[in-house]
């Protein structure tokens, strides 16, 4: 059998694929089959070559959607006030069609308590930083008022995640 000569492509179509029937069926309605139906091409081995099973697939895709949106949440806009980059960091999120049908399909994974907890980590620690920076900013500009910033930026967090 000869060897992908470029694995991230086929990584790639992959979660193209799974991303496409996600948003058309929902991610517990999607199976592995689909997918390979979708690709029509690529063996069951082939996808797990790349991905564990189908709830890898579906952080592959979280990751990268966190990814595309992490650089336009920290433009840089010095016209803004720290309280109105934090406001400017939730529209972007709850006005990203594709990022909110992503966070519909991942929603249900947070009722297996092993995957609730490593979310619950990472939005603690480092999905809050966001948060934390335009609060700290917020606090110099006058534009925030709060005594518990650390707090108030997981508080922010969780908030944007659950919409």
């Amino acid at each position: 059998m000869a060897r992908n000569a470029h694995p991230e492509v086929t990584r790639q179509r992959i979660l193209d694929a799974a991303k496409k029937l996600f948003a058309q069926k929902g991610y517990e309605r999607t199976t592995i089959q689909d997918i390979l139906d979708e690709l029509e091409d690529l063996s069951k081995g082939a996808i797990y070559h790349h991905f564990k099973n189908k709830e890898a697939m579906l952080h592959a895709l979280v990751d990268s959607d966190n990814e595309r949106l992490l650089p336009q949440a920290n433009q840089e806009d010095d016209s803004r006030n720290g309280l109105q980059k934090l406001r400017n960091s939730l529209m972007l999120q709850i006005t990203d069609a594709e990022h909110m049908t992503l966070m519909r399909d991942a929603f249900p994974l947070l009722n297996d308590p092993k995957i609730l907890a490593e979310n619950l980590r990472i939005w603690r620690t480092d999905s809050t930083k966001i948060a934390y920076d335009f609060i700290q900013e917020g606090l110099k500009d006058g534009s925030i008022t709060t005594e518990y910033p650390q707090e108030a930026a997981e508080l922010f967090h969780c908030c944007s995640i659950t919409g």
